[in-house]
C-alpha cells in the first residue's frame, strides 16, 4: 500500500546544521562554528526571573499573542532602540525566530509564489518557503561582496515573486547591508506588491560602524514584517522565545497562522 505524504514536506530536505553541529561536538578540539549561538550563559538575572515566575506558579497557557506586558514593553524597546513604532497591537510574541518566519511566510504566500532568499542564507529559509508551497528563488551574493545589485535584484522579479528575505547581518557571512544597499533595494522595491521580511535577529551583534535595517523605510509599512528574538542579544537560545512585527492588517491575519500552531499542542 502506498501512503501519499504532503508534497511540500516530501520536496524538503532536513537541514544539515544539526549534523554538524553534533559531530563538532563530538569532536575533541573541534571549535564549533556551526549554529548561531553566543558563546555566554543566560544572565543570572533572567534565570532568577523565571526562577520567580515558576514559584509564582506562573505556568498556565497565556494570552495567544503574549502577556500584554510583554508585548508592551517589546514596543518600548523597539522604538528607544531603533526607532520603530509599532504598538502592543502589531507584535506577536512567537517560539523562537523560526516560528515568526514560519507564521510570516505561510500568511502571506500562496501555492506557486516566489520568495527570493539572497545567499549565501540561513538554511531554514528555503525549508521554510518549500513547506510553505511557495518557491525558494535563490540569489546568488557572492560576486557582489555579499550586498544585494539592483539590477541583480530586478532581473530575479516576476510577476510570482511575492516576498524577499533580507537579513542583516547575515547568516552566515556576518555581512551588514550598507546604506546603499538597502536604497537601492528600496528603489527596486517600493511601487511592487512585494513584502520584505526582515530577520534582524543579529542586527544588537554589531559592535562597530553605523547600522541600518530595511525595517527603517516605513512608508513601505503595508509590506514589512519585522522578525527578531531574544536568543542572541541575552544568549537564551535555548529559551525559543521571540516576536514579529507587523503592520496592524498584515499582523492580524498571522495571529491566525500563529494561533493555529499553538493548538496543535493543546
Amino acid at each position: 500500500m502506498e501512503l501519499k505524504l504532503n508534497q511540500d514536506v516530501m520536496r524538503t530536505e532536513l537541514s544539515g546544521i544539526r549534523e554538524f553541529t553534533y559531530l563538532v561536538r563530538d569532536t575533541p578540539g573541534a571549535c564549533a562554528l556551526t549554529i548561531g549561538e553566543p558563546d555566554l550563559n543566560t544572565p543570572e538575572e533572567i534565570k532568577n526571573a523565571a526562577k520567580a515566575a515558576l514559584d509564582a506558579n506562573d505556568t498556565h497557557y497565556p494570552p495567544g499573542n503574549g502577556y500584554a506586558y510583554l508585548l508592551k514593553a517589546i514596543s518600548e524597546y523597539e522604538a528607544e532602540k531603533h526607532g520603530l513604532n509599532y504598538s502592543p497591537d502589531e507584535i506577536i510574541v512567537t517560539a523562537g525566530a523560526t516560528e515568526a518566519l514560519y507564521a510570516s511566510l505561510r500568511t502571506i504566500c500562496n501555492p506557486g509564489d516566489e520568495v527570493i532568499i539572497p545567499t549565501p542564507a540561513f538554511l531554514l529559509y528555503e525549508a521554510i518557503v518549500n513547506l510553505c508551497g511557495a518557491k525558494a528563488v535563490l540569489m546568488p551574493t557572492e560576486n557582489d561582496a555579499y550586498q544585494i545589485s539592483a539590477a541583480r535584484l530586478r532581473g530575479m522579479i516576476t510577476d510570482k515573486t511575492k516576498a524577499i528575505i533580507l537579513t542583516s547581518p547575515n547568516n552566515p557571512t556576518g555581512c551588514i547591508y550598507k546604506k546603499e544597499t538597502l536604497e537601492a533595494i528600496y528603489q527596486v522595491l517600493k511601487d511592487k506588491p512585494i513584502f520584505a521580511v526582515c530577520d534582524d535577529v543579529y542586527r544588537t551583534l554589531v559592535y562597530e560602524g553605523e547600522y541600518h535595517s530595511f525595517s527603517e523605510y516605513q512608508d513601505m509599512r503595508d509590506r514589512l514584517i519585522i522578525v527578531n528574538s531574544f536568543s542572541k542579544p541575552y544568549a537564551m537560545t535555548g529559551w525559543r522565545v521571540g516576536w514579529v512585527m507587523a503592520d496592524a492588517p498584515i499582523r492580524d491575519k498571522i495571529q491566525i497562522v500563529h494561533h493555529e500552531r499553538d493548538c496543535e499542542f493543546i
